[in-house]
């Protein structure tokens, strides 16, 4: 996790000082990073979505085409006929292609070097693609491949998954890539065996379109190689600098046969793993030495992933082989190869040609050879050397953080294994799973309570030092600290309060009267008749205000403007509008938490049909543990929101205008200074915040949650609450509790409940 934090951290600093081959041509940094960002996501669809659509294969269409229905697209169209392999062969150059210009956006220019990198770690993490090639692996293939391999139902179901799999259908249907079809027939020729297809044979027109693909394909991709030769010779392409230009031709061939031969092994790999040694044993011996080694234990997982690593690593050699270097003294002058226009030779800079060599003759001629002849294949005693490199690499570690990070993502995005959608199976923990969830828990931990701590000692400095707001109103530091503490206490006790005083509402009052006194005289005052409504609404207020109050002693001073606390440089206009949209997110979280208890109950066949909007949230927000986790990061959300609009409505009193004595609607001085406290956007924030909302959603729950904005809202605060920022509260309480000797209710109203929570405390 540390290596591919450094890495993403080493990319991303690269592209931000424009020291990589993006400023080169011409890419800001603005595009260059969203768009490094969106190729890695679309390659980690693609590469788990291959994965997906092949896996689906044998499963009954009408199994998940109510549960799952942009799946059910996805696969209706993959399946049709040979769209399967239509779609590897496109997927497989739009693989290549997005490398391409991943290595594009993230290549290291000559001589970058950032974050004050001593010479050592530069040369491999920069100059040679280290970091990006590990970020590109982990971010881009491993992680998304980890959960699609028994998630392939939840992975699929996104209409960008459909999208791509159409783009794919297209690349594959402009012929660009047909020359690997006329190795197929070769190969069918050779080895006897007919072309297994779930077509109808073509007619007179369609063997005339395939064939006529075929030789534009071979045209292509002859082409192709005469660009790339000349552009070697010529030392125009991203080859390392000193390598001569048949060195470098060499090294070409030898990555894309390398490159080849880990495709072929995929796929003969998978055509042998079920048949009987014994049948090849004798006639295919080095075959079966090979197999002997692939199928030992787990080897076979070991070494598609560390299969992995090294054909994305070559890819990127490959990709920055056939880059043309643009800063080539030569192409400025204005030198083209074969002198095309200049406008063609935009074009052949793209490095498109290099990824149609690439995915041809580095890719699908292999495959289509594997497949023919997989045990001639695996004959092969390099392959022997590869299957070994291919376990090294994946016994260092480098790319387990997949792991991980899967995990992480099924949690933020509740993907489940297709047996537990289609069979309602339970879902299996592996000993991986436990490890790995253990880790996660202790990481965030950690980094929660470092995090809590660093944040209390700066706030702390902050109003030691006299550099918040409560030195500007005039308050010393020997009143604003403990003031400071006080409030957060205070807020602590009725935040929790409130969901003890209506947790408390069913329990007869008799069975702590003698026990909890005091707890008696709380809740006894706050049942009464609506009191509880109203300890409600009164309750929102003295929250928003000791935000408000908080706010005002720890807000560090600077970078104000105009007479409120708004940052420096946003207009009146922008202002106003950001103030709006704040008060309109807490609004739609108060409500959501209203709206949600209120439907949790509900059958939702009830509403499935009348409110689908509703419905699709509520699927999302009742899923397993997804409410519990939704409160979690709406509490982090909505108090992040509400010191915003604290800052916003707070009154800044170094303002020259209110020095000069100007008050607001030429008020007194007296009355501006009751201004100047901030109560009134407090009553604003309470208002028009967060009360309107929760008495629309306590009215009209299934309309309010009717918004396809809360879909969002519930996807944020899932993925807020799953970066573990706010885990240090499940340590804290647990100290707290033990220090306060806090029980469990039950310990108390049950003696049964009393002696089992104690046991188990003990236990614990």
């Amino acid at each position: 996790m540390a290596l591919i934090a450094f890495c993403v951290t080493t990319v991303m600093a690269a592209i931000g000082t424009q020291q990589t081959a993006a400023a080169d041509n011409g890419i800001p940094v603005g595009v260059a990073i969203p768009l490094f960002w969106v190729l890695i996501l679309w390659l980690a669809l693609i590469e788990g979505g291959q994965g997906a659509l092949v896996g689906l294969q044998p499963t009954p269409k009408a199994d998940y085409a109510q549960s799952h229905p942009i799946s059910h697209k996805c696969t209706t169209l993959a399946h049709d006929g040979d769209n399967m392999e239509r779609f590897i062969v496109g997927r497989q150059f739009l693989v290549v292609l997005q490398i391409f210009v991943i290595n594009l956006c993230g290549a290291a220019i000559g001589g970058a070097s950032v974050l004050n990198f001593n010479d050592l770690t530069s040369t491999i993490f920069l100059a040679n693609g280290v970091a990006m090639i590990l970020t590109t692996i982990v971010l881009g293939q491993l992680t998304s491949q980890v959960n699609a391999a028994d998630c392939m139902l939840d992975f699929i179901n996104n209409y960008f998954m459909l999208f791509s799999t159409y783009f794919s259908l297209a690349i594959e249907a402009s012929g660009l890539l047909h020359a690997a079809y006329l190795v197929q027939n070769v190969a069918s020729l050779v080895s006897g065996k007919p072309i297994e297809t779930n077509e109808p044979p073509r007619d007179g027109v369609g063997n005339l379109l395939f064939w006529g693909r075929v030789l534009f394909s071979l045209a292509v991709l002859g082409f192709s190689l005469a660009v790339v030769f000349d552009a070697l010779f010529k030392g125009w392409t991203g080859m390392w600098e000193g390598v001569p230009p048949v060195a470098a031709i060499f090294i070409i061939i030898i990555v894309l046969m390398i490159v080849g031969v880990m495709e072929g092994m995929q796929i003969a790999a998978f055509a042998v793993v079920k048949l009987d040694a014994a049948e090849y044993r004798h006639t295919h011996k080095i075959a079966a030495a090979n197999c002997d080694l692939l199928f030992r234990g787990s080897n076979l997982g070991r070494f598609l992933i560390g299969r992995q690593v090294f054909v994305c690593t070559l890819m990127f050699v490959a990709a920055r082989c056939f880059s043309i270097n643009k800063d080539h003294e030569d192409i400025i002058a204005g030198s083209t190869s074969f002198e095309a226009s200049p406008g063609f030779q935009e074009f052949i800079n793209t490095g498109l040609l290099g990824a149609v060599v690439t995915t041809i003759l580095g890719c699908l001629i292999w495959r289509i050879f594997a497949s023919n002849f997989p045990l001639a294949f695996l004959s092969n005693p390099l392959i022997y050397v590869i299957i070994r490199i291919c376990l090294a690499l994946e016994a260092t570690g480098l790319c387990s953080a997949a792991w991980v990070l899967g995990k992480v993502h099924k949690e933020i995005v509740d993907y489940q294994p297709d047996a537990v959608r289609l069979e309602g199976a339970p879902r299996q923990v592996t000993r991986r799973d436990k490890d790995i969830e253990f880790t996660v828990d202790f990481v965030k931990y950690l980094y929660s309570l470092a995090l809590l701590a660093f944040s209390v000692t700066t706030v702390m400095a902050a109003i030691g030092t006299q550099q918040t707001a409560a030195a500007d109103n005039g308050i010393p530091v020997g009143v604003a600290i403990p003031l400071f503490w006080v409030l957060i206490l205070w807020l602590a006790l009725i935040e929790g309060g409130q969901g003890a005083l209506i947790g408390l509402m069913p329990t007869p009052k008799d069975e702590y009267a003698q026990s909890h006194p005091i707890s008696l005289k709380c809740t006894t005052l706050a049942h009464d008749g609506d009191n509880m409504e109203r300890f409600i609404v009164g309750r929102q207020f003295l929250v928003v205000l000791q935000i408000f109050v908080i706010n005002l002693c720890g807000a560090a001073i600077g970078g104000a403007s105009g007479w409120t606390g708004m940052w420096e440089g946003v207009p009146p206009v922008a202002a106003i509008f950001i103030i709006i949209i704040v008060l309109g997110f807490v609004g739609i979280m108060e409500g959501m938490q209203i709206a949600a208890f209120a439907v949790v109950k509900l059958d939702a066949a009830e509403y499935r049909h009348s409110h689908k909007i509703a419905a699709a949230n509520c699927d999302l927000l009742f899923r397993g543990k997804n409410l519990g986790r939704f409160l979690i990061g709406r509490q982090v959300f909505v108090c992040t929101l509400m010191f915003v609009a604290a800052r916003c409505f707070s009154i800044n009193k170094d303002h020259e205008d209110i020095i000069a004595g100007s008050t607001s609607f030429e008020a007194s001085p007296g009355f501006q200074e009751f201004i100047n406290t901030g109560l009134l956007g407090a009553v604003v924030t309470t208002i028009l915040g967060c009360l309107i909302w929760r008495i629309f959603a306590s009215n009209f729950p299934l309309a309010f949650l009717s918004n396809p904005l809360i879909y969002v809202i519930i996807r944020i605060c899932l993925a807020v609450e799953a970066t573990g920022l706010c885990a240090s509260a499940w340590a804290l309480g647990k100290v707290h509790k033990k220090l306060a000797g806090y029980k469990p209710d039950s310990a108390y109203l049950d003696a049964r409940g009393a002696g089992g929570d104690t046991a188990l405390e003990e236990e614990a």
